[in-house]
């Protein structure tokens, strides 16, 4: 028990989020070499988008994803799994909006 709390911890600090390490996440982190800001705004999504972004990874993103370039992609599949993307006037809107005020609606938006 105390070794498997150990592990955790461990993991904990060297990945720089709080909770259970989930493996396909942890793979994605590395893989991508994802930054804080990009860990911490992923660990936030809800699950299902989480689940599609990990199922979409592709060796391209394996040399290095910038903040703005994993938040386009993770906006994309968010887009999609609402099917907001077949909506002119709601792309707009969504184009239109900051990126902060986006990513909260992203990340609070289940």
């Amino acid at each position: 028990e105390i070794s498997a709390m150990a592990a955790w911890s461990s993991d904990w600090w060297s990945n720089g989020w709080n909770g259970p390490v989930d493996p396909e996440q942890d793979e994605l982190v590395k893989k991508c070499q994802l930054d804080d800001a990009s860990i911490t705004f992923f660990s936030g999504l809800p699950e299902n988008v989480k689940d599609e972004v990990k199922r979409s990874i592709c060796p391209a993103w394996e040399e290095g994803l910038s903040f703005k370039r994993f938040f386009e992609i993770v906006r994309d599949i968010w887009l999609r799994q609402l099917c907001v993307d077949r909506d002119r006037r709601v792309m707009k809107l969504v184009e239109s909006a900051q990126e902060d005020d986006l990513r909260v609606v992203m990340m609070k938006f289940d």
